[in-house]
């Protein structure tokens, strides 16, 4: 049975973690569907965020989104938000993420939006 990853979503997962740990983040949920061109998801929560990263296997990119709980009903999450992540410089049209600049580039990107959304005004910190 093959359970490889991509190995631009291994990338992505091996240096957001540690970003997102450093925020106060914890690993919540993962699901990696094999059988759906090798798609996977990631959950990371802390008090008052929750942060998704998603790997579509089909169309090789990495899509992101947020939710804050709710302030007077603690256990209710908003409804979820895309992050916006910054175009890679090297190709701003780029659609697919294969291992190289591009990728690097956009990590990079979806590091510093995750870093700026879990550090500003939306963050109950």
């Amino acid at each position: 049975m093959n359970r490889d990853q991509n190995p631009v979503w291994r990338q992505c997962l091996s240096v957001v973690e540690p970003i997102l740990g450093s925020l106060g983040f914890t690993l919540a949920v993962e699901s990696n569907l094999y059988s759906s061109f090798g798609s996977a998801s990631t959950e990371y929560e802390r008090s008052d965020m929750r942060i998704e990263l998603f790997w579509d296997g089909r169309e090789n990119w990495i899509d992101a989104h947020y939710a804050t709980r709710n302030r007077n009903e603690r256990h209710l999450w908003s409804e979820r938000q895309p992050i916006v992540i910054e175009p890679p410089p090297t190709n701003i049209q780029a659609h697919v993420l294969r291992p190289g600049i591009v990728a690097d580039e956009y990590i990079a990107n979806l590091v510093s939006a995750v870093q700026k959304l879990a550090t500003g005004p939306r963050s109950l910190r």
